[in-house]
């Protein structure tokens, strides 16, 4: 509103002066020349201010940024608390006695909200324990070395305080639930079976170990004991534990 009162205004002084330099002589005309520079300096000088002092009232990128993210933040937080929630009832009751209604109550979130983010309650019990699966350390040169480092992350998770409890109830989700299932088989095809592939097409061109492997059943040799330990034998993973399955890989299949 004031940058029109300020155009009008200057539109209106314009065809004062325009009349008055017309009507004149020489000196009337030179005069409201000057004056008419004057007044087109005087508004540009009025319209940067006004400019500025506009922009003190509009908010800046990082603000605009921080108010956007406001939402994503509270929805990351709520889930957060619902994976942790989570946590907490598949090492208390396992994937039978699994409580919906006990996620909720502890992470104060409603049924709806759990139903919404996940497909089912076994992909939920999945989504929790992948969470506590760290990424892969840097591996060495050694192949021992460079095996462990694949399967390794399990390890870690499992003796992260509850954490072959939540395994359990994670793997039981996977068999008994479809997207529970496709969930899991995503996250080991996607970080151990085919970072293994490469690794073990490589020792195999190195003439580390034998060609004739089959990826599936290497990687069932290895943590084929790690599933029993869990599921069945129901105990924590000792540490070292897939290091020691790495070696006796590389002693089995090596290359004659």
């Amino acid at each position: 509103q004031i940058l029109d009162s300020l155009h009008a205004c200057n539109s209106c002084f314009s065809v004062a002066l325009t009349s008055a330099y017309c009507s004149g002589g020489k000196r009337k005309r030179e005069f409201v020349y000057h004056f008419a520079l004057m007044l087109t300096s005087r508004t540009l000088y009025v319209l940067q201010r006004s400019t500025e002092n506009l922009e003190l009232f509009m908010p800046t990128p990082s603000e605009t940024r921080k108010s956007s993210r406001k939402g994503p933040t509270r929805s990351e937080a709520s889930k957060a608390a619902i994976l942790d929630a989570t946590r907490i009832e598949m090492a208390e009751n396992g994937w039978r006695g699994f409580s919906v209604d006990g996620v909720a109550k502890r992470a104060s979130a409603s049924k709806q909200t759990i139903y919404k983010w996940w497909p089912s309650i076994g992909a939920m019990c999945v989504d929790a324990a992948l969470a506590l699966i760290p990424d892969s350390p840097d591996g060495g040169r050694d192949p021992q070395e460079r095996i462990t480092t694949l399967i390794v992350p399990l390890e870690a998770a499992a003796r992260t305080g509850a954490g072959h409890a939540v395994l359990r109830v994670a793997l039981a989700a996977a068999a008994d639930d479809k997207d529970a299932g496709e969930l899991w088989r995503a996250w080991m095809n996607r970080d151990i079976r085919m970072p293994m592939r490469m690794l073990l097409a490589e020792l195999a061109g190195k003439r580390v170990i034998r060609r004739d492997f089959d990826l599936d059943e290497a990687i069932e040799e290895m943590l084929g004991p790690l599933w029993h330990r869990i599921m069945v034998m129901r105990a924590p993973v000792r540490e070292g534990f897939c290091s020691a399955q790495a070696a006796n890989f590389l002693k089995v299949y090596a290359a004659g």
